[in-house]
């Protein structure tokens, strides 16, 4: 499963939500679909607090992020 089927899933799930019942033809959790991939693209860039984090290199972090949430919204 992908991180867009994931995410909209677990919105559909968060709003009371059937997530296999069937809206117009496709699953309910499809409905959610737009509203996944806002998500993904609010966490584009890293919070001040993920910054904060003593531990981790954020030159090369920061990149290694934006490749996997691009790959997230636009999978192979």
């Amino acid at each position: 499963m992908g991180m867009i089927e994931c995410v909209t899933r677990t919105l559909c799930k968060a709003a009371g939500q059937s997530e296999n019942s069937v809206c117009q033809g496709k699953p309910m959790w499809r409905a959610y679909e737009k509203s996944a991939r806002i998500v993904l693209e609010a966490m584009r860039e890293p919070s001040l607090e993920m910054l904060a984090v003593p531990q981790v290199d954020w030159k090369v972090a920061a990149v290694n992020w934006n490749v996997m949430i691009n790959a997230a919204l636009d999978p192979l």
